[in-house]
């Protein structure tokens, strides 16, 4: 494990907590925005939304904590079940595969949805080109951005 993984562990294994996440990141989440002191506006996005419950980032700040969302789901099957799950209107949810540019880009998504620049949490569970799209991110600086990484690959390996 590296030095900078040794001091957030440190500082944030006795926050994890899942309420709806996966490895804890609902408690985490919480702790962060406490020591933000509630700088929010309240908004969300999380794209690869799956059904916007299971193993989510966001379904806790939704749910629990009255969170506008933009949810992105490309699987037309579980965007489906996203929209049984939030049929609120204040959730937006959208059927698209996110790109790196043009139309289908976050950046694009987000400035159409009229979401603020400095929107409070962010989080990208694509199960591929996570860290691709976040590069490519350049309108918008998310308070809290949680992007999911395979730890089975080490860190010294490089594809590109």
């Amino acid at each position: 494990m590296e030095e900078r993984d040794k001091i957030i562990n440190f500082y944030f294994e006795s926050y994890k907590k899942n309420i709806f996440s996966q490895n804890g990141e609902d408690g985490i989440i919480e702790e962060i925005f406490k020591r933000l002191n509630d700088v929010s506006d309240k908004k969300c996005c999380e794209f690869g939304a799956w059904d916007g419950k299971h193993l989510s980032n966001t379904c806790n700040l939704i749910t629990n904590h009255n969170y506008e969302a933009i949810l992105i789901e490309a699987n037309k099957r579980k965007f489906d079940e996203l929209n049984i799950n939030f049929p609120d209107k204040k959730i937006i949810k959208i059927n698209k595969f996110v790109t790196f540019s043009g139309e289908n880009s976050l950046d694009n998504i987000l400035e159409n949805n009229f979401f603020n620049k400095d929107f409070d949490f962010l989080s990208i569970d694509i199960d591929g080109c996570d860290f691709w799209i976040f590069e490519s991110l350049s309108k918008f600086t998310p308070k809290i951005i949680c992007i999911e990484y395979n730890s089975s690959i080490p860190n010294k390996v490089s594809f590109f």
